[in-house]
């Protein structure tokens, strides 16, 4: 895979969160807004976005996939299900891939169905907000 500079980041969920991380991916200089892309299911939130973040936003998770060398799942747990059915596929059809989940339980779908053949890597954030601590499992 492609350093991180070079690399396509896919945000599956256009959130605050997936904003705050977009910012602070902007702001360290580690990706450009060409190279971001968030798949978000709401018309108004792709639109703010786009123009305030420059970013590509879309509303089809399969086709996101299908862009990313990195894939931030950035969706609520109740949410999990439908975001992940989309993007099964695009997943077996890849190489390599970085996933990225920002709740440790998103991926436990995905990694039921058997299609994950061109994931390399996942990777579960947590975040302990009292303690402003983040642990890596």
């Amino acid at each position: 895979m492609a350093s991180l500079t070079e690399s396509s980041i896919v945000f599956i969920g256009g959130g605050v969160m997936a904003e705050a991380l977009i910012r602070g991916i902007l702001a360290k200089g580690l990706a450009g807004p060409g190279r971001i892309t968030v798949s978000e299911p709401l018309p108004s939130r792709r639109e703010y976005l786009t123009a305030n973040l420059g970013v590509r936003a879309i509303d089809d998770n399969a086709a996101a996939a299908r862009l990313a060398d990195v894939i931030v799942l950035a969706v609520k747990p109740q949410a999990a299900a439908a975001a992940l059915a989309p993007i099964s596929g695009p997943l077996a059809e890849v190489d390599a891939r970085l996933m990225v989940a920002l709740t440790r339980g998103l991926l436990l779908d995905l990694a039921a169905t058997g299609d994950v053949a061109g994931v390399v890597c996942v990777v579960f954030i947590f975040f302990f907000f009292k303690q402003k601590t983040a642990y890596e499992i």
